[in-house]
């Protein structure tokens, strides 16, 4: 199963965290915005990257799903992160997650990211389309250390899961 993320919007800050950044003015090399370590990881997720993950992943960062979804549960550090990738793979096919509005600045501990997912469920069939969520990604020393998603309506995914 692959993940398809639009990343669009995220291609120019993937593209300076790997290239205009590597240098400042005193040759010093600058490490990723918080902006830039999230589209990364969102592209490693995307991927199936791990090495990447355990590049800007805490290991005690933590991820808190719903307890309303079959993918509930908290789930810690890069392994954390890469078990719940495999579990709402084994949940849906065809997921497709496109990025909306991103709000926080390029240094900000945090920030708030907008998306918008559609995907198959691979229990009964049906589809959900375009269901919107938030997701709070804080961020300390170059690393993840949370991510919460906030759904719209989850009981809308149960009636798509179930």
């Amino acid at each position: 199963m692959s993940v398809q993320t639009s990343i669009e919007a995220s291609a120019g800050e993937i593209d300076g965290a790997i290239g205009r950044n590597k240098v400042n003015a005193t040759t010093m090399v600058q490490p990723p915005t918080t902006r830039q370590i999230w589209a990364m990881v969102l592209k490693a997720w995307k991927d199936g990257d791990l090495d990447t993950i355990r590049t800007f992943v805490s290991p005690d960062m933590v991820i808190l799903e719903p307890d309303s979804l079959p993918y509930r549960g908290v789930f810690k550090g890069p392994d954390g992160y890469a078990r719940l990738y495999r579990l709402i793979s084994d949940t849906w096919e065809d997921l497709v997650v496109e990025q909306g509005q991103v709000i926080g600045g390029d240094d900000e501990d945090a920030l708030v990211i907008e998306y918008f997912t559609s995907g198959r469920s691979r229990a009964t069939g049906r589809r959900l389309e375009r269901e919107p969520s938030l997701a709070l990604w804080k961020f300390r020393d170059g690393k993840v250390i949370s991510m919460t998603p906030f759904n719209f309506d989850t009981v809308r995914i149960r009636e798509v899961l179930a």
